[in-house]
């Protein structure tokens, strides 16, 4: 049985399927369509098309944890697999306190509970990756069809409270390389100069290199996708190009990956931290990052370039560098004199002279002109 009703304007359609209630829009404010799409779905309904979905049996969170984890060793590069493992041990142990076992069991609540307890006084942005590899994996779990809908797909992370950027000064960076170990040195010349996240860093292999045309490319292939799902291209100037050569007189025949002077990225990103801090420049690896968008910025590079050569999807994203811009700002709109001061006053001076010989000349004119305004008819000019 499908009946048609109107709601704001438009023909929706309310119909049944074995015991469940179902409404659909026909997307249009005419009355014939709405009719011939109502005869189309009671057609679709009687040829059993449209069947009653089975609501899945209660899954224990457990079995549905340990089978992301393998989906996630089986798709993704180690190091972000571990990553994610990890955060959804956690997630395992702080459910297993709280007595929820079940997939249909997470609510909500529970995520809020999780933030307050698991995650006390962590920054906002590491809440966001654990609700991200949740959410993950439960969308994973509908895709399975052992869920019905993800629990928690409307959950939003906590806000984030937004900082000013942290870039090195060009001095602070020759400090850096200078006194580095080799591997780190390696490390901060590419990734200063080139914009690169350090995952991108560590996943750039050989065959990315374009060395005739002074370019690398950062793009997806098994085993690794770059942030925001978008391949692009970096142009290598000739401190990266140094560097580069001298990894590959260091390269071995098989060697696929350019960078891999450490057993991991993460161990690579904490010697820097205890080296920066040692030096009293205490900073991250990803600052370089923002060392590298801070100085095309301040050096008058448009927005839109910058944008591409760091590969952000948004250009919201790149304006969090717009505060570097304020003497170019003011330097562009210097550009759009359309009135000099110089003209306006040689353009005064002329008309205040002018003014002045006719008022010599025409002794009278002022006086005749306010009794004309009152009496027209008795002045005569």
């Amino acid at each position: 049985m499908a009946t048609l009703f109107r709601r704001n304007g438009i023909w929706q359609i309310n119909y049944s399927v074995g015991s469940k209630q179902h409404r659909k829009s026909t997307k249009t404010a005419v009355r014939r369509l709405a009719e011939i799409a109502l005869k189309d779905l009671e057609l679709r309904i009687f040829k059993g098309e449209l069947k009653e979905r089975k609501t899945p049996e209660r899954t224990q969170i457990r079995d549905v944890l340990r089978r992301y984890k393998l989906h996630v060793e089986g798709n993704c590069v180690p190091d972000y697999a571990n990553h994610v493992k990890y955060h959804l041990k956690i997630w395992q142990d702080f459910f297993d306190d709280h007595g929820i076992q079940y997939l249909q069991d997470i609510s909500e609540k529970a995520v809020d509970d999780f933030f307050v307890t698991a995650l006390k006084d962590r920054a906002a942005k590491t809440k966001k990756e654990y609700l991200t590899s949740l959410k993950a994996c439960l969308n994973r779990a509908v895709r399975w069809g052992v869920l019905e809908k993800s629990p928690v797909k409307d959950v939003q992370p906590p806000h984030r409270i937004v900082r000013n950027i942290r870039f090195f000064s060009k001095e602070e960076v020759k400090h850096l390389i200078a006194n580095a170990s080799f591997d780190l040195k390696v490390a901060i010349s590419l990734l200063v100069n080139t914009g690169m996240r350090l995952g991108e860093l560590w996943a750039l292999r050989w065959k990315d290199l374009d060395l005739p045309n002074s370019q690398l490319w950062v793009r997806s292939y098994d085993g690794f996708t770059p942030k925001g799902r978008r391949d692009r291209n970096i142009p290598l100037n000739a401190a990266c190009l140094e560097v580069i050569h001298e990894l590959s007189s260091l390269r071995n025949e098989n060697e696929i990956f350019v960078y891999r002077l450490t057993k991991s990225y993460k161990r690579l990103s904490n010697k820097f931290i205890r080296y920066s801090k040692k030096l009293g420049m205490k900073g991250r690896l990803h600052d370089l990052r923002h060392t590298f968008a801070s100085h095309l910025i301040m050096s008058g590079s448009p927005m839109p370039v910058v944008q591409e050569l760091l590969g952000h999807a948004s250009i919201t994203t790149t304006m969090v560098y717009s505060h570097l811009t304020p003497s170019l700002h003011g330097r562009e709109v210097g550009k759009l004199s359309f009135l000099a001061q110089k003209q306006l006053t040689t353009c005064n001076g002329l008309q205040c002279s002018a003014l002045e010989r006719f008022k010599s000349s025409h002794p009278d004119f002022l006086g005749k002109l306010l009794l004309f305004h009152r009496d027209p008819a008795t002045v005569v000019i």
